[in-house]
């Protein structure tokens, strides 16, 4: 993939030195036992972090295989958009959960130990109060509703509610966090994707930056289907 040459495999992640594997020790000094055992340690963590630099690779192929898959679809939405004033109606965003791909984001937060599902999803303001057998509300893009970030386990926001667009096009739309503190925006492409660019303090929230994070970050959304995820 993309990333697969930013590791150089025949270098310092190839594993064991050829003296290393020698059956034959060298040195029989008195502490001979405890050398070879910190020889062996120090080997044991080279070859971790080989594997964990490949996984990370192989997560940032990932994520760019996502990324290229949304930029294809707005390429289309422009150029649909260029020769025709037509665009297409939203279906009803309530209840409805987009996976964000990233790839930045990754090279600054990977961990191999964490869960990689960042996703936004939205809800009607009222749908948590229907009771029961009650009537269920009309989700039909005209009454505000309300949504969620998540990016790991302490980090994310709740949205303020808002009314969402009822045509899918290339228009920027300003969300904000419920208390104010940040503003997102939003490009809704069409009912499957959707590119959501959050600021750098959300990311960072409680932390430094890291030099070489961007000021914001561009996740591509892909609208995430239960059925087709258990295929």
């Amino acid at each position: 993939g993309e990333y697969s040459d930013a590791c150089n495999c025949n270098g310092e992640l190839s594993g064991y030195d050829t003296d290393d594997c020698t059956s034959q020790r060298s040195y029989d000094g008195s502490d001979a036992d405890y050398y070879y055992q910190l020889k062996d340690e120090r080997e044991e963590r080279k070859q971790e972090l080989q594997e964990l630099r490949l996984e990370k690779l192989r997560a940032l192929d990932f994520e760019q295989q996502k990324v290229t898959e949304v930029e294809e679809a707005f390429a289309q939405l422009q150029d649909t958009c260029s020769s025709s004033d037509v665009t297409s109606l939203l279906d009803p965003l309530a209840r409805r959960n987009y996976r964000l791909f990233c790839v930045e984001y990754v090279d600054c937060f990977y961990d191999a130990h964490l869960s990689s599902s960042k996703y936004i999803e939205f809800h009607a303001l009222d749908e948590e109060f229907a009771l029961p057998g009650e009537k269920q509300p009309s989700h039909d893009n005209l009454e505000p509703i309300y949504g969620h970030v998540y990016f790991d386990a302490n980090t994310g926001c709740d949205l303020a509610p808002f009314v969402p667009p009822k045509l899918a096009g290339r228009d920027e739309y300003i969300l904000k966090s419920f208390h104010g503190e940040n503003k997102l925006s939003v490009r809704f492409l069409s009912n499957d994707y959707l590119i959501l660019i959050v600021p750098q303090r959300l990311i960072f929230e409680g932390q430094s930056p890291l030099q070489s994070a961007p000021d914001s970050f561009k996740f591509m959304g892909i609208r995430y289907d239960r059925n087709k995820e258990r295929r």
